[in-house]
This record gives structure tokens, sequence and C-alpha cells, in this order.
């Protein structure tokens, strides 16, 4: 009967083992399917820690029944194996954990430019929650595209979420934290190709300001096609034929090259009033700098698209220009019959629905 009594505490004791071991076993599937997919990081082993500490208590425990003193060496031991390793092998996080961090910095960089009917979208929710400490009614409201560690969303549900904002406004704001690493790429090149980049800047923390214009109205054909360059032509370009004031002026280009371009040069989109005052501007590679001119492949058409975030006390019609020029001296590049700026067309600038 005693020796029954044995048997069924020891299953007892490994039962309850399994529990430990199956959160390990599936911590450690979970990081490896990460790290194949997307990229490793220590932190992810954090949920198996609680686990890893009730698995070496229940080998201390099962030791020291059988031999205490074998038991205080075991525990000894491990302290001497622990005690270097985190303090000389851990690598110290001093971005996140010693560095001086500024929680106000989004609020800083959004409210300059940012509108009461902007909406901007985060990828991460702590700086969403910082910029919703600071914001005032003035500044955009916000929304959230995860797209970094550690919750990464579907790319449905954020495509979605903010196709579903974008019915409704013409400005929206993508605060990218880490800029392009990761999954921030997928969303970053999706608002590039699908919006209208009409400024950016980069902020502290590697993170990316970025503010973009709907089209709300469909795009026509304005003038501008066929112009051609040394090494390559602009194959089509399109607009709106009004917006409000206030709003960004969308304009879609189609690049082709014909050969291997020689100059990485930058474009440039102006909205002009009538007296030829700049009222707006957009300088970028092809789809916001992401696809350098060098790097056009010959014979294929390249989707380019700029915005132009006007005033919003301008009323009347603007004429939109583009022409390239060279970012290392600020040369502009000649059209093969000498022209310095295309003419691509107007646009009726109306005033703000009542």
């Amino acid at each position: 009967m005693g020796l029954c009594l044995g048997w069924v505490r020891c299953l007892q004791r490994r039962r309850a083992l399994w529990l430990p071991i199956l959160a390990l076993a599936a911590t450690l599937l979970g990081v490896a399917a990460a790290a194949r997919n997307w990229a490793f990081n220590a932190r992810m082993l954090i949920g198996a820690a609680p686990f890893l500490a009730l698995g070496l208590a229940w080998a201390v425990d099962a030791l020291a029944r059988r031999a205490r003193g074998v038991a205080v060496i075991g525990v000894v031991a491990l302290l001497a194996l622990y005690a270097p390793t985190s303090a000389l092998l851990v690598p110290a996080k001093t971005l996140e954990v010693f560095d001086p961090y500024n929680p106000n910095t989004y609020a800083q960089h959004l409210a300059p430019q940012g509108r009461a009917g902007d909406l901007a979208i985060f990828n991460v929710l702590s700086p969403a929650g910082f910029y919703a400490l600071d914001r005032t009614p003035a500044m955009p409201a916000w929304s959230y595209a995860l797209s970094w560690d550690p919750v990464v969303e579907p790319r449905a549900l954020w495509e979605a979420r903010i196709t579903d904002a974008a019915k409704t406004r013409n400005r929206l704001w993508l605060v990218l934290y880490r800029g392009l690493a990761g999954k921030n790429g997928d969303l970053r090149g999706w608002m590039d190709s699908t919006y209208y980049p009409a400024f950016s800047e980069w902020g502290e923390e590697e993170v990316f300001y970025g503010l973009y214009g709907v089209a709300q109205r469909p795009l026509v054909n304005v003038s501008g096609a066929g112009a051609r360059w040394e090494d390559f032509e602009l194959r089509q370009a399109q607009t709106v034929e009004a917006v409000r004031a206030g709003e960004v002026i969308p304009v879609a280009l189609i690049w082709r090259a014909n050969a291997p371009i020689k100059t990485n040069a930058k474009i440039f989109v102006h909205a002009l009033a009538a007296d030829g005052r700049l009222l707006a501007q957009h300088d970028a590679m092809p789809l916001n700098d992401l696809r350098p001119m060098v790097s056009l492949p010959a014979g294929a058409d390249v989707l380019d698209h700029h915005g132009l975030a006007l005033p919003a006390d301008f009323t009347g019609t603007v004429r939109i220009v583009l022409g390239l020029y060279d970012p290392t001296n600020g040369q502009r590049l000649k059209t093969t019959d000498g022209r310095e700026t295309v003419e691509l067309g107007t646009c009726q600038v109306l005033p703000v629905a009542r």
C-alpha cells in the first residue's frame, strides 16, 4: 500500500511538471516562428520566465528530497551562473531604459501642421497613448495600424481600417515608429502607393511622420504625358478638377525608363497661384523616395504619387507643374525639347463647405 501511495505522489509531481514544460515549449516554438517570419527579439522569451522558475524550483525540490547538501550546491551553482550573465553578458537596452525619452515628441511633430479634421495613424499603441495625453481639439484625431513588435495586425485589418477612415477625410498622417524596419515597410509602401504623400520628416527614435492626401474626387488625365528626358519619360499624369481650401491635391504620375538612368533625380511638383506664388510643393523620388530613379527598370511603368497640401485660406485656380533636379547640386534636368518644367494643368480650389 505504501509503495502504491509513493507511486501516486511521484506521478502527481511529474504531472505538475508538464505545465512549465508545455509553456516553455510553446514559447520557444512561437519565438522560432517569429524569428523565421519576421525578427527575433529577446523580450519574446519573457513569457516563459515564470515557467522556467517553476521548473527549476521543482528540480531543486526533487533534489532536496534525495540529498539536501547536493541541492544546496545546485542552488549555489545556479546563482554563480546567473550573476555574470545578468551583469556582463545581457546587452544593455540603453534606448529603452537609460537614455532620455521625450513622451511629448509625437504631439510636438504633429501640432505645427496637423489640423482638427486630420487623422494620425500610429503603428504602435504606446506612442499613440503619449500623443493622446497631449492632444488638443485643434490637433488630429488618432487611429492605429499595428505593424511593429510586439503586436502585428494582419494586413487586411489595418487596410480596411484606414480605407474606412479615408472615406471622410482628405488628410491622413502616418506615424511610423522605427521607420521601415520589420512589417513597417508594408504599411509605408501601401500608404505611398494608395494615397498621396505631401510632407514627411524624421523624428527621434527613427520615427517617420508623413502627411498624405486622399483623392475623394475622380482623377482625370491632364497634360504632360509624353514629356521626355534623356533616359525616361512621363507616360501619364492625373489629378482632380477641384478640391476644398486646405485639402491636398492628389497628383498621380506614371514613369517609364527607356534606358538605364544615370542621374538619381528628384521630382518636384508645384501648385502655383495665378500670380506665380508657390502655394504647395512636394519633392521626392518615385513612391515617396522608396524607388530611386536609378532603380527604375527599363521598359516598365512605375506609379508615382505626390500630394500638394494647400493653405487653409486660399481659394481660386492653381497651376500644377512638375520637373526634376539633381539633389547633389540642385540643377534642374531639362526635357529633350529644352523645358525645365512641364505644365500638368489646373485645379479649382473651392471654399470650405459650411
